[in-house]
């Protein structure tokens, strides 16, 4: 069991991608999915679950918008 205020971020991807495997639904690197999932454990992985907050998602998701996440064009361009 788990101590909730020492749960992280990177903890529950871990958790989550552990469990996505089990169940015979691998994320796969080069996926969308796959690079997200790496890409909230780099910028969130060492924050507590507990210490994050709506605005930090929310900014999170303006910035990534602005670098081109998720538009068509930029499909090709992320790793």
């Amino acid at each position: 069991m788990y101590d909730p205020g020492a749960v992280t971020v990177g903890m529950m991807i871990e958790r989550y991608v552990t469990m996505r495997e089990e169940a015979d639904r691998e994320i796969f690197d080069k996926s969308s999915e796959g690079y997200t999932v790496k890409r909230l454990k780099v910028d969130f992985g060492e924050r507590r679950i507990i210490d994050l907050t709506v605005d930090d998602l929310v900014a999170w998701c303006t910035t990534r918008r602005a670098e081109g996440a998720g538009s068509r064009s930029n499909a090709r361009k992320e790793p």
